[in-house]
Parts: C-alpha cells; sequence; structure tokens
C-alpha cells in the first residue's frame, strides 16, 4: 500500500491510499510503503484495471476499516484500489464540504489514477460518497467502466438535521450557511465543516438528474437493518428502472448503514460484481439503458 498525494482543480492537496494488485501489504501497516508504484506499469500482473472509492459524509478513507478491508480483498484478487479522503477530510487539506467540491475531489482521483496508467476504472462509493460516484460519472463515460455503491441516499432522504446537530451548530447553520461538526478522538481531523447546500443535496433530487448520465452497469448494495437503509434501499428500487441494463439492486438483509458485521457479504458482492464488469477482457461497458 502507498500513501499518495494529488491536487484537486481548487489546487488543494488531496491524500490517499493506493494499493496494487496483489500487494502484500495490503492487509497490514497502512503506512508500511510510500509513494506510488512505478508509472506505466502501476500493477504486480500488468492490469491496468482499478477500483477508486469515495467515502461517506464527513467520515474518511480509513473509517471503521471499511476502505482498508476492501483494498486488501481487492489486491487480493488481483484489482489495484485507490481510496482518498475528500477536502476538508481525513487527512486532506482544509477544505468546506460540498456535493460540487466532492464530485471534483472524485475527478481529480480518477484523473491521478489515469496519469499512473490505469486506462479501466470502477467506482466504489459509501453512503454520500456513492451518490458521489454517480453524479461525477457522466464526465468519465469513456473511462468508468461499472459503479458499486453501499447505502447510497440516490433520492429525497428525510432527515430531521435537529437529530442530527445540537442547538448551537444549528444557529451556525442558520447565521453562516455552514456547520462544524467535532469529529471523534480517533479520527485524524478534529473538525469538519459542511455547507448548508450539502445538506440540502441530501434531502432533494430526483432519480432522473442522478441517473440520468450514468453509462455504465451498477450495483446498488442497501440493507434494512436501520431507517436509514431503508430509506435508500427504497430510492435505489424506484430508480433502477433508469439504470443501464445490467444495474441491479443487493439486499443484505438487518445489514445498517455503518455495515457492521455484513462488511464480509459486501466485499463478496463487490468481488463477483468487478469479476463481471471490470475484467480486462471485458468489450467496454454498454451504454443502453434497462429494458
Amino acid at each position: 500500500m502507498s500513501h499518495v498525494t494529488f491536487r484537486n482543480a481548487r489546487g488543494r492537496r488531496l491524500v490517499g491510499d493506493l494499493t496494487a494488485a496483489g500487494d502484500p501489504t495490503a492487509a497490514g501497516d497502512p503506512t508500511a510503503a510510500d509513494g506510488p508504484p512505478a508509472a506505466g506499469d502501476p500493477t504486480a500482473a500488468g492490469d491496468r484495471s482499478i477500483v477508486v472509492m469515495a467515502h461517506g459524509f464527513a467520515s474518511d478513507r480509513r473509517s471503521r476499516g471499511r476502505f482498508p478491508a476492501i483494498a486488501a480483498a481487492l489486491a487480493a484478487a488481483g484489482y489495484a484500489s485507490l481510496s482518498f479522503d475528500f477536502g476538508g477530510c481525513g487527512e486532506s487539506d482544509d477544505d468546506v464540504l460540498t456535493l460540487e467540491h466532492q464530485i471534483d475531489d472524485l475527478g481529480a482521483a480518477i484523473a491521478y489514477a489515469r496519469a499512473l496508467g490505469y486506462g479501466r476504472l470502477a467506482l466504489h462509493g459509501h453512503s454520500l460518497g456513492g451518490r458521489v460516484c454517480l453524479a461525477a460519472a457522466p464526465a468519465h463515460a469513456g473511462t468508468v467502466a461499472t459503479i458499486a455503491t453501499t447505502g447510497a441516499p440516490t433520492g429525497p432522504m428525510r432527515y430531521d438535521w435537529h437529530d442530527f446537530f445540537t442547538p448551537a451548530q444549528m444557529d451556525e447553520l442558520d447565521r453562516s450557511g455552514r456547520v462544524t461538526m467535532p469529529q471523534a478522538e480517533d479520527r485524524v481531523r478534529r473538525t469538519v465543516v459542511t455547507s448548508a447546500g450539502l445538506l440540502n443535496a441530501l434531502v432533494e433530487g430526483g432519480h432522473a438528474a442522478l441517473f440520468g448520465g450514468v453509462a455504465c452497469p451498477v450495483l446498488l448494495i442497501d440493507g434494512d437493518g436501520d431507517g436509514e437503509e431503508r430509506q435508500a434501499l427504497a430510492q435505489a428500487r424506484q430508480g433502477l428502472t433508469l439504470l443501464p441494463a445490467g444495474s441491479r439492486v443487493a439486499l443484505l438483509p438487518g445489514c445498517p448503514h455503518n455495515l457492521e458485521g455484513h462488511l464480509d457479504e459486501v466485499i463478496e458482492l463487490l468481488l463477483a460484481w468487478f469479476a463481471e464488469y471490470l475484467a480486462p477482457e471485458r468489450e467496454k461497458p454498454p451504454s443502453g439503458r434497462r429494458r
């Protein structure tokens, strides 16, 4: 695993973990290696496919060990991966979280992967990261072969922000259009600042706008273990017919939004999906809609 940095279009530094296919350090110390693999032949087998992973709202690339575990499984199965911290999250430079900024950050990660020689990409996003993957995909239709999400809010979600924020935070949000969110002690960053616009994006929007430009098959993995997942599942099922042929919803009974206790099942679904849609010998992703 290599600790890497690259810049977004706004000039801010983004920090990530790049794991080559077959990398024996993938499941070990994430700081054991430093610097990218050799350009032009970035994986042990010369396979130029990669999975770029986008984390959830106000989180980071190593939250709950999800992406490190997925990266290790991908490496063992012969896939490279790149996870990164959105601007304002984790180790990346300070920024205010907006949907537009995160779409730009994911675009920068895709450009970085391509500059290393990876010509065929899959996107994987958890929660808000999944929505960002879907929103960013149309600009990279010739590169992104497939998308797989977990718990992605793909339609209007019912959130009462008073349940998430203190009265002081709600006052800050009303006065400034942003809110400062303290982070847990085990996080790299002490605070994350999110915009009202990003909060509004989570409770607004429609399937046609989000799914309409997606040109590749999408796997929407959702559980029913809590209210947030049940909402995401209902939205995924409602919008499925707007996605390209081959797309599907996978239900994990009992799985909560944080995937606790179900990560092995998620990994199994991801590996099967990428074997189907990211294999180098596969033709370009279909562009037709579902019939």
